[in-house]
C-alpha cells in the first residue's frame, strides 16, 4: 500500500554479480515475470549498494508482493538519476543476463 513503510532483506547486487564474475563496466538485462524488460548499465552504480530484495519484513517476497526479487535503489543518500534508475526499479524479478560486450 502507498506510504507504507516496509524492511527489505536480500543480497546486494554487487555481490551476486562478483560471484557470477561479472565485471563492473558491465549491461545487465533485466527481465520481470510480466515480461518488464530493461537495461541497466554497471559503471555509474558501481559503489551504490543495489538491493536484490528477497523478504519483506522477514516474509519472502511473492509474486503478489513485488517478489521473487524486487531490485531497490537506496535513494536516500545517494544521488541518482531518476531519469535512468526509475526503469531499474525492477519487481517480480526473475533473470538477470549479461549482456554481450560488457565487462
Amino acid at each position: 500500500r502507498k506510504n507504507e513503510t516496509h524492511e527489505y532483506t536480500g543480497p546486494l547486487l554487487s555481490a551476486v554479480l562478483d560471484r557470477a564474475g561479472i565485471g563492473e563496466r558491465a549491461t545487465l538485462h533485466l527481465v520481470a515475470l510480466d515480461k518488464y524488460r530493461t537495461d541497466l548499465k554497471l559503471a555509474p552504480i558501481r559503489d551504490v549498494p543495489v538491493m536484490l530484495a528477497l523478504k519483506s519484513d522477514g516474509q519472502l517476497l511473492e509474486t503478489r508482493n513485488f517478489g521473487p526479487v524486487y531490485m531497490t535503489f537506496p535513494y536516500g543518500g545517494v544521488k541518482l538519476d531518476p531519469n535512468i534508475y526509475n526503469a531499474a526499479w525492477v519487481w517480480q524479478l526473475y533473470r538477470i543476463e549479461e549482456r554481450p560486450g560488457g565487462n
